[in-house]
């Protein structure tokens, strides 16, 4: 917003705390909800990113942060609840480390497209909501606490992405198995010429000054 709506320091500054009282209120707010309830955050979570675009006033994005604060704080609850749920399923050291690489995953995704991005600001607008739009997708029709779709409809749904989750998960620790494998036997060939080059000069040396 400063860069390019030029748009004072004061503003983000205002901007920021806006959003943390409207997390804090939303919390309050989404706490109690039902999943039914909890099921318009993700329309309203869908929306932040394409309003922030489309507002060129600079003053509008100040409640549009409390907004985006509000209705995100309700979509993460839906998130962190099912975690609640499912941890006496999974366990709890499974559903924690789910987590913890679910969001490492996240982060690891975010990053080359914020390097991509830069200051390109379309560009990330454009990821994040297509992350929030395929978010939302998957929750509303593969969900079965939130699903809009009929129950045995979102648990068939939810089998399949499980399905194809654990086949992806399955493909790539054998990849990357195989590429570490590689990479310790082109290792150990380059130190073994390393250790015949050495061993030629030593030898090269001694007849040398003999």
């Amino acid at each position: 917003m400063v860069n390019k709506l030029k748009a004072p320091d004061s503003l983000a500054v205002a901007m920021n705390l806006l959003g943390t009282l409207a997390s804090v209120f939303a919390s309050l707010f989404w706490g109690r909800k039902p999943f039914s309830v909890l099921r318009l955050s993700l329309g309203m979570d869908v929306a932040a990113p394409v309003l922030a675009w489309a507002t060129p006033i600079p003053a509008l994005h100040v409640p549009l942060s409390a907004y985006s604060s509000f209705s995100f704080t309700g979509a993460n609850f839906i998130g962190q609840f099912l975690f609640a749920r499912y941890k006496s399923w999974l366990g709890a050291v499974r559903a924690s480390t789910l987590a913890a690489v679910l969001g490492s995953i996240a982060q690891l995704v975010a990053a080359p497209i914020g390097l991509l991005a830069k200051e390109n600001y379309m560009l990330a607008f454009m990821a994040v909501s297509a992350a929030k739009v395929a978010s939302a997708v998957i929750a509303l029709i593969a969900i079965p606490e939130v699903a809009l779709v009929p129950e045995d409809v979102a648990r068939a749904y939810s089998l399949v992405i499980y399905e194809k989750s654990i086949l992806g998960y399955r493909v790539s620790v054998e990849l990357s198995r195989e590429v570490i494998l590689t990479s310790l036997r082109l290792l150990a060939f380059a130190m073994s010429l390393l250790l015949l080059y050495v061993l030629y000069r030593v030898v090269t040396l001694t007849l040398h000054f003999s």
